[in-house]
């Protein structure tokens, strides 16, 4: 287990906040984060459920056009930081 691993708790949740947090403005589909992870269905899920509820990432709906392709997709983003503006 690496460094980063041992701080975070597991290789995947550190697999999806790289991710995530290198990619700050974008939206991913599910099967997008399963693909370039490579993890698991039920390991990607608890550990996305995890990042969701510290409020790292947050679950957004996805475009009717999406939905109309395929209908039970997730799609998940970075949440952004708002900063004030001097």
């Amino acid at each position: 287990m690496d460094t980063l691993s041992r701080l975070f708790g597991s290789e995947a949740r550190v697999k999806l906040m790289r991710l995530f947090l290198l990619n700050p403005d974008r939206q991913y589909r599910f099967e997008d984060v399963l693909e370039w992870t490579k993890l698991s269905k039920k390991v990607a899920q608890d550990e996305i459920d995890s990042l969701i509820k510290a409020g790292l990432v947050s679950q957004v709906p996805l475009s009717p056009a999406s939905v109309a392709e395929k209908p039970f997709q997730k799609s998940v983003s970075s949440k952004k930081k708002h900063t004030k503006s001097d």
